[in-house]
């Protein structure tokens, strides 16, 4: 029998517990489980008129991904050269991970956050530092994790999601400068692949002043480009090489890429559906609040973490055909019987949801 590496045997026997299976089909349903939006840019119709589509498939992309890196470069103020592209977010967590850690560098995690951080970092090193946000303080960032962070020596990678998924929260600009300082031989890398949703500043603002900074987004969410897969990270240029060498020479297809380029100056549509969310995501805090028995911790975008203190959400709405995101085996907030929901830019589609969770909550108080 013929066995991979050792690197890979020692990542099989981990067991990060997330909530996309890779080898099934997801449960037919109403979909509030995935965090994407379901708004199609208009801007995309004028955009699929004026390409040449048969040229795009036919051809390979440009390699270089010249106009596609000229729109990030124009949008953040940045060199091209601190600029890396990839097959969504997701891609760059992983090609990070694989540049920068060896498998007994030390790897900070704060928990809970998006499981491919944590699936990543174990498939290079085994060195892990697992810190737990704390429910009462809403999953933020507080002192003490600081401290705790403070108190470590020889990190080489600490990751930070914000805002942060599955939570919604945010770590402020304050919390990130503190820690490059602390730390400034250690990397620190901020997923913000949520963060159109904020009006705080991003860490990208940041990226000049400190060298051991690497910011990550996505077009999966609030630019709602989840089926193109295309991310980028924005760094120091030194950080930058070693990501770039190590990209594959076509991570983003032809298509996706002239689609993308297109969409990012976008801003009046993304203004739009960050205000609208912002107007649709009060609504439903508000009706959760008076249903008894639920609770949820207050976000910042389009997703939430919500509970009721009798009833498995997940499976219960799954039965009335609503699908949402089964938090329970997740780490950090594992046993809690969290669901995490996508807040939709259509109301009826959020009434939808909320009517379905009254119902569930009445039910269970007869």
């Amino acid at each position: 029998m013929i066995h991979p590496n050792k690197q890979v045997q020692r990542y099989m026997k981990t067991n990060v517990g997330g909530y996309v299976d890779k080898t099934v089909s997801k449960p037919h349903g109403l979909r509030y489980d995935l965090g994407e939006t379901d708004l199609t840019p208009l801007i995309l119709r004028d955009i699929l008129r004026e390409i040449d589509l048969k040229g795009l498939v036919k051809q390979y992309p440009d390699s270089s991904y010249t106009k596609l890196l000229s729109a990030i470069s124009k949008k953040y103020n940045l060199h091209k050269q601190c600029i890396t592209i990839g097959t969504g977010a997701n891609e760059i967590i992983e090609r990070i991970a694989r540049t920068y850690l060896d498998q007994d560098d030390r790897c900070v995690i704060l928990h809970p956050t998006f499981f491919r951080i944590e699936d990543a970092t174990l498939r290079y090193t085994k060195n892990v530092v697992d810190i737990y946000l704390k429910e009462e303080n809403g999953y933020r960032i507080g002192d003490d994790e600081i401290e705790r962070m403070r108190n470590l020596n020889k990190i080489r990678l600490i990751w930070i999601c914000t805002p942060n998924n599955p939570t919604g929260t945010i770590t402020p600009l304050s919390r990130i400068k503190q820690m490059a300082e602390m730390h400034p031989k250690t990397l620190i890398c901020v997923d913000e692949v949520y963060g159109e949703y904020v009006k705080s500043p991003s860490s990208s603002t940041i990226i000049k002043d400190y060298k051991n900074l690497i910011v990550i987004r996505s077009y999966s969410k609030a630019l709602g480009l989840s089926g193109l897969r295309v991310g980028y990270g924005l760094g120091n240029e030194n950080l930058m090489i070693p990501l770039n060498r190590m990209r594959l020479e076509f991570p983003v297809n032809g298509l996706a890429s002239e689609i993308a380029h297109s969409l990012l100056e976008n801003r009046d549509y993304i203004k739009g559906l960050v205000d609208k969310i912002s107007s649709e995501r009060a609504w439903v805090e508000d009706e959760l609040s008076k249903t008894d028995g639920m609770s949820y911790i207050p976000s910042e975008t389009n997703i939430m973490l919500i509970r009721h203190k009798n009833i498995d959400l997940y499976k219960q709405l799954l039965k009335k055909g609503i699908l949402v995101t089964d938090m329970n085996n997740l780490k950090g907030v594992e046993g809690k019987k969290y669901v995490r929901i996508t807040i939709k830019h259509n109301h009826d589609e959020n009434v939808i949801l909320v009517n379905k969770l009254k119902e569930l909550a009445e039910n269970q108080s007869c």
